[in-house]
């Protein structure tokens, strides 16, 4: 599996064949009800290591709109874009999440679907997964949320997400079964653990996401700004 912390490895998989698959938890199946307690129709969403998963296009068709999702990988943003071209406000951005240049505050719920599980694969990984951690706490507005939906156990995980000094916000976390037997990839059944964890990261006041015009208006002008978000694709 270290080949999942590797941005060659994403590179590989996208550059040829873009298949649609989800981590993990599906939206519909599984994350529909817990994000929706979370999520004002007003909140801005950040998707981070976003893949080819269809959890930014449903929210999006469930009335969120103010969404942007981030991956490394260049191939999967350019085909994410061109498939999602009848959902014009969602932004992609060709972005690593342990190096986010997003203005402070800039977000109010953050979902992290496995992102961070492939990042504990890559060489380095306490220090990347405690860089993406601190870009994340810099980014997320006071009362925000960051979730994470992970296949690991909370003895795994806890020591590095809950630091309330460090990142300024608190921690909880709960099980939930999967709806799913089974899932394909690459045309091969890929068997699912009968539980998954989500874990909560709320900075310091949790239901209050309602985002500012100016907030907003910030983003959409650093979206347009093109040396940032120039999109090659060979």
């Amino acid at each position: 599996m270290a080949e999942y912390g590797s941005t060659d490895f994403w590179n590989r998989r996208y550059a040829n064949v873009f298949q649609r698959f989800d981590w993990l938890l599906t939206y519909q199946f599984d994350l529909k009800p817990i994000l929706h307690q979370f999520l004002e129709s007003n909140s801005l969403i950040l998707d981070i290591g976003c893949g080819s998963s269809r959890l930014d296009e449903e929210l999006y068709d469930d009335g969120f709109k103010n969404i942007s999702a981030i991956d490394k990988c260049p191939a999967v943003i350019y085909n994410m874009k061109t498939v999602n071209n009848l959902r014009p406000e969602i932004n992609w951005f060709v972005m690593d999440a342990t190096e986010m240049t997003f203005p402070s505050e800039s977000f109010d719920i953050f979902i992290d679907k496995a992102t961070s599980d492939a990042i504990f694969c890559s060489r380095g990984s306490f220090i990347n997964i405690r860089k993406m951690l601190l870009c994340i706490s810099r980014v997320l507005r006071r009362g925000g949320i960051y979730i994470v939906i992970s296949h690991r156990p909370p003895d795994k995980r806890e020591k590095f997400f809950s630091n309330l000094q460090k990142y300024g916000w608190s921690f909880s976390w709960e099980t939930v079964a999967s709806k799913r037997a089974n899932d394909s990839l690459n045309g091969i059944l890929v068997n699912l653990p009968e539980n998954f964890y989500i874990y909560y990261m709320n900075n310091n006041r949790l239901n209050q996401c309602a985002m500012s015009v100016e907030r907003c208006s910030l983003l959409k002008n650093y979206r347009n700004t093109p040396a940032i978000f120039a999109l090659k694709h060979k």
